[in-house]
């Protein structure tokens, strides 16, 4: 492994390591999915026992805080959402 590679590999404090693996169709594809934004990086695939293909497949993204989402709640409720919601 080259000084490159290996500082390709090292992880920045900026940064978030993403790791998907991911199932594909039994048909021949090209290439493989990547990341919209990020250079991705394939050390594996192979095919699943039913022929599915099957990719893992890794990549950098920057660091960030992401915000409590407020969920949303489809069932019927009584009283207050707020309460609904309320973490115990």
């Amino acid at each position: 492994m080259t000084r490159k590679q290996r500082d390709d590999l090292r992880l920045r404090p900026t940064q978030t390591l993403i790791l998907s693996v991911l199932i594909g169709p039994k048909t021949k594809t090209e290439g493989y999915p990547r990341a919209s934004g990020a250079k991705t990086h394939l050390p594996a695939e192979g095919r699943l026992c039913d022929d599915r293909r099957v990719w893992l497949i890794y990549y950098y993204v920057q660091t960030r805080t992401i915000g409590a989402q407020r969920r949303q709640y489809t069932g019927t409720a009584f009283g207050s959402m707020d309460e609904v919601y309320k973490t115990h």
